[in-house]
C-alpha cells in the first residue's frame, strides 16, 4: 500500500488524497503512510470529537481530517433550529485544538456517509445558509456533486 500510494502520486502528480474510514486503521500504518507521502492528505474520521479526530490529523500522521463536528453542528443548528451558539463553539474548539492548522480542514455538509441535507430538512433556505456557511467557514469547501 505504500509503494502504491507513493507511485500513484510519482505518476499522476497528485496534490494530495482523501483517505477514508481512518479511525478502523491503526496509527502505525498512517505513520508510516505519512512518510512516504508527506503532502496534504485529508483523513476521513467519521466522529464529533475534535480530540479524537486530532489523534488521525497530527504532524507524525495525516496532514488534516474533514470537519465531522461542524458537520453535525451545522445540521443541527441550521437544519433543525438549534442554537447556534454550537457553531460558535465549534468555530473555538477547531481553532483551539488545531491552531494555524484549521485552514486546511474539509469543511462539508453532505457526503457518500450521509443523506442529503434537503432529505432531512425540506426548507431551501436553511439549506442556502447551510452551504454559505461551507464556503465562508475557515477551511476547504468540499461540494458534494449536485450540491452546487
Amino acid at each position: 500500500m505504500l509503494d502504491w500510494a507513493a507511485w500513484y502520486q510519482k505518476t499522476y502528480n497528485f496534490d494530495g488524497y482523501r483517505v477514508d474510514t481512518v479511525k478502523h486503521i491503526d496509527h502505525d500504518f498512517w505513520r508510516d503512510l505519512r512518510g512516504v507521502t508527506p503532502w496534504y492528505n485529508i483523513a476521513e474520521v467519521f466522529d464529533g470529537s475534535y480530540d479524537f479526530i486530532k489523534t488521525f490529523a497530527n504532524p507524525k500522521e495525516l496532514y488534516t481530517a474533514f470537519n465531522y463536528p461542524l458537520f453535525f453542528n451545522l445540521r443541527g443548528s441550521i437544519g433543525n433550529g438549534e442554537s447556534m451558539y454550537k457553531i460558535s463553539q465549534n468555530f473555538f474548539d477547531c481553532q483551539q485544538r488545531f491552531g494555524d492548522s484549521v485552514k486546511d480542514m474539509g469543511i462539508f455538509l453532505e457526503n457518500h456517509d450521509n443523506s442529503r441535507f434537503l432529505t432531512e430538512h425540506k426548507d431551501k433556505k436553511r439549506y442556502e445558509n447551510a452551504i454559505t456557511l461551507v464556503h465562508t467557514w475557515i477551511g476547504i469547501p468540499y461540494l458534494y456533486y449536485g450540491s452546487e
